[in-house]
């Protein structure tokens, strides 16, 4: 069996687009017909019908039911409280010297508490309060050295310390 292929036509996608709304106009009116509707032909009047007996007098009616007492309204549900702030603390250091590094930058730059950042103190430490659980990257960097990044999940208080290199 020999099979050519041709390139791709725009003009193909059209045709069978249109191919495609005349079948699903098809398949509506198939299931209009089996189900028994006729969206042209109106159904018929119940006074179109003849009854083959004579209707019965209507029955008197029944007395009306009383209406029930009204519940009480519902209680307010309780709003949520709100999860606890965590604290991330540590301390930036020298890497080889082991010597605190005051005035580095530590920040969350992923994940939760985004943006969150600080200064260390003099003795190089460092405290982020009112954080959010999650996952967050935090990044220490200060002049000379070379910025260093670490994962801190945040689901209590955390330290995380930082050892700078040169």
């Amino acid at each position: 069996m020999n099979v050519t292929y041709r390139p791709i036509n725009p003009d193909d996608f059209e045709q069978v687009r249109q191919l495609l709304n005349i079948v699903a106009v098809l398949i509506a009116c198939v299931l209009c017909v089996a189900c028994g509707s006729s969206p042209a032909a109106p159904s018929p009047s119940p006074a179109s019908i003849p009854a083959p007996f004579p209707t019965p007098a209507p029955s008197p009616s029944p007395a009306p039911t009383p209406t029930p007492a009204p519940s009480p309204p519902p209680s307010p549900t309780p709003t949520p409280t709100p999860p606890p702030p965590y604290t991330l603390t540590g301390v930036v250091r020298d890497a080889v010297t082991h010597i605190p590094i005051g005035g580095a930058e530590v920040e969350g730059f992923r994940g939760v508490n985004i943006g969150r950042g600080i200064r260390t103190d003099s003795d190089g430490t460092y405290r982020l309060d009112g954080l959010i659980a999650g996952v967050m990257i935090m990044r220490a960097s200060a002049g000379g050295y070379v910025s260093q990044t670490a994962v801190a999940v945040v689901s209590r208080d955390v330290t995380v310390n930082f050892d700078l290199a040169k």
